[in-house]
Parts: structure tokens; sequence; C-alpha cells
């Protein structure tokens, strides 16, 4: 949406139709696309080495019950 708004703002302050309108919004894609992989990487490894703490709980009372 910056994208966009930018280019529109340039577009009037330079006088050209929609060149830096379609060029920013061209360039904001993959960039947002790589922004998205980094948070969802992040997120996930937030997320996968823990449990849940009541699945540890479970857990450890499993391995205490089947070790006696």
């Amino acid at each position: 949406m910056g994208a966009v708004l930018g280019g529109m703002w340039l577009d009037n302050h330079f006088g050209t139709k929609s060149t830096w309108t379609l060029v920013l919004a061209l360039i904001s894609i993959p960039v947002s696309l790589v922004v998205m992989i980094v948070v969802v990487r992040a997120i996930i490894k937030r997320i996968q080495p823990g449990l849940d703490p009541e699945q540890k709980d479970r857990s450890s009372e499993e391995n205490r019950s089947s070790g006696s």
C-alpha cells in the first residue's frame, strides 16, 4: 500500500503518468515475499523447539510412570 501511495505522490511530484507507481508496486512484491518468509521462519523457530506446557507435564509424568 505504501508503494502505491508513494508512487502516486512521486508521479504527481515529477509529472509522470504512472511510472513510479508501477515501478514501486513491482519492487514491493518480492520485498513483501521476503519479509513474509523471514517473519514466518522466526515464528516457526519460536514455536518448534518448545512443547505446550501441558504436553511437557504429560510427557514427564509418562516417563516417570514407565520408568518405575
